[in-house]
């Protein structure tokens, strides 16, 4: 009767063990999706951010009494730049990221 006592807790507790690491392998999947998906609205903030200073220099520049000088045409185009190199690498990590493959991914019925 014991063996089956020891056997019956052995079996309850290795099946915990089983539940609790499935359990931590799902919270490291959230964690790593929430890192993922921090970067990518980070560049996407950045880029919009960037073009908005570009619309601003721009604006002010064409609204200006002189046309703009030199200087002014590249703070415009290196603030355009930045923009468009951080969404480029924000849309290729959106490609990339196993978060938006499953989630683009057909349902089944």
């Amino acid at each position: 009767m014991l063996p089956l006592i020891v056997l019956a807790l052995a079996a309850t507790a290795m099946t915990l063990a089983g539940f609790e690491a499935r359990d931590a392998v799902i919270r490291r999947r959230q964690s790593e999706a929430f890192v993922e998906v921090n970067r990518i609205s980070q560049l996407l903030l950045k880029s919009s951010g960037r073009w908005a200073l570009e619309r601003g220099l721009s604006n002010a520049a064409l609204n200006g009494p002189q046309p703009a000088d030199p200087e002014r045409r590249a703070d415009i185009a290196k603030a355009r730049s930045s923009g468009d190199t951080a969404f480029a690498e924000a849309l290729r990590l959106i490609g990339d990221a196993r978060l938006f493959r499953e989630w683009n991914r057909p349902q089944e019925i």
